[in-house]
C-alpha cells in the first residue's frame, strides 16, 4: 500500500507540474520573463525593468496580470505557494 501511495504522489506531482508549465506557458512573453526573473531569480522590479528595458510600472502591471492568470489557472494551494515565492 505504501508503494501504491508513492506512485499516486508521483503521479499527482507530475500532473501538478504539467498544470504549472501550462499556466506559465499561457502567459505573454513579457509576463513569463517577469515571473521567472521575480520568482525564480529573486530580482526586484527595478532590476527587472532595467533588464527588459521597460518601466518599473510596466513590470508591476505585467506581474499583477500574470499572477491573476496563474491564480485562475492553478489550484488555490499551488497558487499560494507560487505567490509566496514572490514576496
Amino acid at each position: 500500500e505504501a508503494a501504491q501511495s508513492g506512485v499516486v504522489t508521483r503521479a499527482s506531482r507530475r500532473d501538478l507540474s504539467a498544470a504549472i508549465v501550462a499556466a506559465v506557458g499561457s502567459l505573454t512573453e513579457m509576463q513569463r520573463s517577469i515571473v521567472v526573473l521575480r520568482l525564480l531569480d529573486g530580482e526586484r522590479n527595478r532590476d527587472i525593468a532595467a533588464l527588459l528595458g521597460v518601466s518599473q510600472n510596466d513590470v508591476a502591471v505585467n506581474y499583477r496580470r500574470a499572477l491573476e492568470a496563474l491564480r485562475r489557472a492553478l489550484p488555490r494551494s499551488t497558487f499560494l505557494e507560487i505567490q509566496r515565492l514572490g514576496r
